[in-house]
């Protein structure tokens, strides 16, 4: 390399690695990178990787963090854009009710609103919230990489370290219409990046007056008690370059894909990323944020680059390129993620409905709305028993928080016949700011065991086990069962009768056989 420090060089190379093996690389072949004391601590502290590995039990739901971040940054923008103080009073005071009036009027924001065909889904998405699949596709292979693209306010390069850089600051503490108040969900996915925990930072202002900046974190090499830190040139300053615009996804045949691009906003691209080997195919890729997110807010799109070429299927496919939309696990319940009637391998949506469950409204707690997703009875494959046994998903501003089982369902609420028929969905997005600190951890996953914390599981269980809607399913869907078995049971009896002399068959009609039993249980 030159001898002078190419910032915008080095980003591109480390944006086209695929491995922590090609980072290192990079690290290696860069002088200023080899500088143990170009790299800082993240949030100036030694002491950070045990915050950093204390966010989320699995690589699915730290990857939610980001995607929370993703929405968060572009409703600020738009309401920037638009001239709104997004701590003002003016400012939207819900995220649905951002969408509505910064980005499109959705009848309370809320995308299962819309058609799953609606071309606006597809186009707001490809511009705006993306995230790219590349690198190994089987366990077998290695790990594959997640890079997550935003068309979002970005930061400059000397705010940085109080925003991606930060794990206490709160800057968005005063700003009613986002999620990501508490600083910490972008650093929760480092615990998931490899051994060496690499992620790249790349971020521009939306206003495009200043220069893209990038950093590269990692878990600083050597032994002793893990520090999370970041690279700095000398000096201490982020690298900076200009560039009208950034593609940061690249094809199998190594040449920059087209269809995604940044003028402004942001990139952060994780290496070797440990999401599970059950995961690590493209429908698994979604399936680790289905119980996640119960809604995204606005449109996503996934684009998995590691797929064998198909010119026969034209467009991306050609390109070795499979993408999606993905809009959370209402939507995909309600409206499905398929997108035309050529994706064969995309279920039709497994819901038949919404059901009003109940609603607590109290001084201690604010307001809690709960309501159920009638299931069919073929259960899509990752809410299958085998797969998943959550039923129950307490969210705040579509990010759950806590799941609950199918046996809390059957024995603490006493639905048995419900436990794969229905999803409940806890909206707690108007607790008072006091029950949000109370009630959960900050992993995000669990309840305090405080007083607050137990007065809301013993609401929402009251009105679970008294609802009205729920009982009545319980004694439609427990009658739709016994039909169900009696139905089989009697089309296996004169079946073996059938086996066991073929002349019954000429008594075959266009009704279902009826086989009666005697009292005894012997067979007539």
């Amino acid at each position: 390399m030159a001898d002078k420090f190419d910032a915008g060089m080095v980003c591109r190379r480390l944006l086209d690695a695929e491995s922590e093996a090609a980072i290192q690389a990079v690290i290696d072949d860069v002088p200023e990178m080899r500088v143990g004391k170009n790299w800082l601590p993240l949030d100036g502290r030694e002491t950070n990787f045990n915050v950093t590995s204390n966010q989320a039990s699995d690589g699915g739901k730290a990857l939610t963090e980001l995607m929370t971040n993703m929405v968060d940054a572009v409703l600020m923008k738009h309401a920037l854009l638009k001239g709104i103080d997004p701590k003002g009073k003016k400012a939207p005071r819900t995220m649905h009710q951002a969408v509505d009036l910064l980005i499109k009027p959705l009848r309370g924001g809320k995308l299962t609103n819309l058609d799953p065909n609606d071309p606006w889904l597809q186009q707001f998405a490809q511009t705006n919230l993306v995230i790219g699949v590349t690198g190994a596709k089987t366990k077998r292979a290695g790990l594959p990489c997640y890079t997550f693209v935003d068309n979002g306010e970005g930061q400059n390069p000397e705010s940085f370290e109080s925003t991606f850089l930060s794990l206490s600051s709160g800057n968005k503490k005063d700003i009613p219409f986002v999620q990501g108040k508490y600083n910490m969900g972008s650093s929760g996915v480092l615990s998931y990046c490899g051994q060496k925990k690499f992620k790249l930072i790349v971020s521009r202002r939306y206003d495009g007056k200043g220069p893209w900046g990038f950093t590269l974190l990692r878990k600083r090499p050597g032994g002793g008690m893990p520090v999370a830190e970041y690279f700095v040139l000398p000096g201490g300053k982020l690298p900076t370059f200009q560039e009208d615009a950034l593609f940061p996804l690249k094809k199998g045949d190594d040449k920059r894909y087209d269809g995604v691009h940044l003028k402004t906003g942001t990139v952060i691209k994780l290496y070797d990323y440990q999401i599970g080997s059950r995961f690590s195919g493209f429908r698994g890729s979604r399936e680790a944020l289905n119980e996640n997110l119960v809604e995204t807010i606005l449109p996503f799109r996934i684009f998995d680059f590691r797929w064998t070429p198909d010119v026969k299927r034209g467009g991306d496919r050609a390109e070795g390129i499979d993408t999606r939309g993905f809009c959370g696990m209402e939507f995909l319940l309600l409206r499905s993620h398929r997108e035309g009637d050529q994706e064969e391998d995309e279920g039709e949506a497994a819901g038949t409905g919404r059901i009003a469950v109940g609603s607590i409204k109290s001084q201690a707690l604010g307001e809690i709305q709960i309501s159920a997703i009638r299931l069919k009875r073929e259960l899509p494959g990752w809410l299958r028993p085998n797969v998943s046994i959550n039923r129950v998903f307490h969210a705040v501003n579509g990010q759950v928080q806590f799941k609950q089982t199918r046996g809390y369902l059957s024995t603490t609420c006493g639905f048995p016949a419900l436990k794969d028929r229905v999803i409940i969905i806890v909206d707690a997005s108007d607790l008072t700011l006091d029950a949000h600190n109370e009630i959960w951890k900050g992993d995000r996953e669990h309840v305090r065991e405080t007083n607050v914390g137990e007065h809301y599981k013993d609401e929402v269980t009251k009105a679970i086990k008294t609802s009205q809607a729920l009982r009545d399913l319980q004694n439609e869907i427990a009658q739709e069962e016994l039909h169900q078995a009696a139905k089989s049971e009697r089309n296996d009896l004169f079946q073996k009768l059938v086996d066991s002399d073929r002349t019954l068959a000429a008594l075959l009609t266009s009704r279902d056989p009826v086989i009666t039993l005697s009292s005894t249980g012997a067979k007539r």
